[in-house]
């Protein structure tokens, strides 16, 4: 399963693949992952620091982080 995405502040960019999870780095605050029917699937708190958070089956994921700033939610394709 392949993707990487990069939380800067409270944007999330597309970066490079790695396997079995989504890779994230740049914002403290709390990321979720959904399913497509809407399942939380995965929860971390993070500092800012770089992070992964494992996933078992690749599809279309919805990523939240949740910042002191506010809320960015991006969908992602784990292959």
């Amino acid at each position: 399963y392949d993707i990487c995405a990069c939380l800067v502040g409270s944007e999330m960019c597309k970066e490079t693949a790695i396997d079995n999870g989504i890779s994230f780095e740049g914002a403290a605050g709390m990321v979720t992952v959904f399913n497509t029917l809407g399942s939380m699937v995965a929860q971390k708190t993070t500092d800012g620091g770089a992070d992964t958070i494992s996933l078992t089956d690749g599809g279309l994921y919805i990523v939240k982080l949740q910042t002191a700033d506010g809320e960015t939610v991006r969908k992602v394709i784990v292959k």
